[in-house]
């Protein structure tokens, strides 16, 4: 019998969709109450949740052996148990779990309906105000994190070199790095993404070619479809046990590390003559996003000079 943390994968597996423009889906009105999992970050935050909701289901109610059993009660106690989270967090909780619901309903012809019998649990943390474009990763705490990764190689650290050999040219997101498959990576350096989000493709540079086949050679996949083949969570715990060593008070993740390239790749910009509006609209096609987002761009990336 597999258990429900493989019953969850299998029907996150079932309903995940590689190369699919979402917005193109939003477009034509195929979004709303999906169950199609349209990018690698969306799979595996919800391979996450349901981990974790897996996990709860084991240690509080190790009776309750298939999803069809899961019930209203138990998926409001696992998140009453994150009240130590963040309003924010919450909300996201709520909206991977009912995204789990419709897409096991789909796998095995369930008829579910817990999610809405849920109430939010109401927390008193709050957001941090450090957060976002004015929160990059500081430029001596990268440089310690880096030279960390050159000591002490690993499979996330060469990810985290790589990231930066990349930086001139991509930004990349975690899942796009963790992610990158060894035939779209060309002799001379150039790095095909083709399972960015929303179903784009955007091209990377390494000019390193020495430390890419290096890294190549590692052989981190064992399937040698991927470079390196894990989750890009993996990088952010990693990311947190390093600050941890080098006694780095601060916790970054790798969205910190995004916004740091991020606003040099604005500031070069802005010092080779580029005004606000055009220099904005260049980083945001730097960080691979669809549109341009002036909005998001100054809330979440990047502060404008």
């Amino acid at each position: 019998m597999k258990s429900i943390k493989c019953q969850f994968q299998h029907s996150i597996n079932m309903n995940f969709r590689e190369n699919i423009d979402k917005h193109a889906q939003k477009q034509n009105g195929a979004i709303s109450g999906s169950t199609s999992i349209y990018s690698y970050n969306e799979k595996f935050r919800l391979l996450d949740v349901s981990s974790n909701l897996s996990n709860f289901l084991k240690a509080n109610y190790p009776n309750v052996k298939y999803i069809r059993d899961i019930q209203p009660m138990h998926i409001q106690e696992f998140l009453n148990s994150k009240k130590d989270c963040t309003q924010q967090s919450i909300n996201s909780y709520i909206q991977s779990l009912k995204k789990l619901e419709r897409v096991a309903n789909k796998c095995y012809g369930l008829s579910n309906n817990n999610m809405s019998k849920i109430v939010a649990p109401i927390v008193t943390k709050k957001q941090s105000e450090l957060r976002g474009a004015t929160h990059p990763i500081t430029q001596s705490n990268y440089e310690k994190i880096l030279t960390y990764c050159l000591n002490n190689p690993s499979k996330s650290g060469d990810c985290l070199l790589l990231n930066y050999a990349c930086s001139n040219s991509h930004a990349f997101r975690v899942q796009e790095l963790a992610r990158i498959k060894l035939d779209n990576i060309a002799p001379n350096g150039m790095i095909t993404i083709d399972n960015a989000k929303g179903g784009k493709t955007y091209m990377a540079h390494c000019p390193n070619l020495d430390f890419l086949q290096v890294t190549i050679r590692k052989q981190y996949d064992p399937n040698g479809k991927l470079l390196f083949g894990i989750n890009g969570n993996s990088i952010n715990k990693y990311l947190s046990r390093v600050c941890d060593k080098l006694g780095i008070d601060e916790k970054y993740s790798f969205h910190d590390i995004r916004r740091f390239h991020a606003q040099e790749f604005y500031d070069n910009l802005r010092n080779n003559g580029y005004d606000i509006k055009n220099a904005t609209l260049e980083t945001s096609k730097y960080l691979g996003h669809n549109t341009p987002r002036e909005r998001m761009m100054t809330q979440s990336y990047i502060t404008i000079w």
